[in-house]
């Protein structure tokens, strides 16, 4: 029986056990032991995992979610390029800060679905052309949940990721005083200078 390894400390899981990583539980000899998806595996193990998704029977909803998961391990995940001019209004109007139910979304170029669906279909033949391929599709905006939802975004703000900020926490990014201030001098730069 071929085993995976997801970042569980000292245990080895089989497919079947994956199956249940999507929902962030494992069964375990009779009980049930807390995933932490959140820890780092090098690419090379992901792409392990990543080809033994392939192999499977089940269907592509439930390997795009384990996809999903397998990708929680990785720190830059959802890495943010750029910022619609809707939300960085309303980030404006709260102080650059995040605030609960402000209504922001960082949302992907690229639709996962999509992304996950050509993944599982395309043979890669090392695990770095596999990591370019889901680098480049793992993009996101900051944009109002309206146009997350819609797809129509407002002016695009692009900028480079290496400042590694907004940085994934969860479903969500984390929001330091780096974020505030790289969104005030971005609102200056775009909105102030043309005044």
């Amino acid at each position: 029986m071929e085993t995976i390894g997801i970042g569980i400390k000292n245990h080895k899981i089989t497919l079947n056990e994956y199956l249940y990583f999507s929902i962030g539980t494992v069964a375990s000899r009779g009980t049930l032991a807390a995933i932490t998806p959140d820890s780092t595996m090098t690419i090379e193990e992901m792409f392990h995992d990543y080809k033994l998704i392939c192999k499977m029977k089940s269907p592509l909803k439930i390997k795009a979610g384990m996809l999903t998961q397998l990708f929680r391990t990785d720190e830059n995940r959802w890495r943010v390029v750029g910022i619609t001019e809707d939300a960085l209004r309303i980030f404006k109007n709260n102080g650059f800060k995040k605030a609960v139910r402000m209504g922001i979304n960082r949302s992907h170029k690229h639709e996962r679905i999509k992304v996950y669906t050509q993944m599982l279909k395309t043979t890669f033949e090392t695990p770095q052309k596999w990591w370019e391929y889901y680098q480049k599709h793992d993009e996101t905006i900051l944009a109002t949940s309206s146009e997350n939802n819609s797809e129509n975004y407002s002016n695009i703000y692009y900028f480079n990721h290496e400042e590694q900020l907004f940085k994934s926490k969860g479903f969500s990014w984390r929001h330091t005083k780096s974020e505030k201030d790289f969104l005030q001098q971005l609102h200056n730069k775009h909105f102030l200078e043309k005044q």
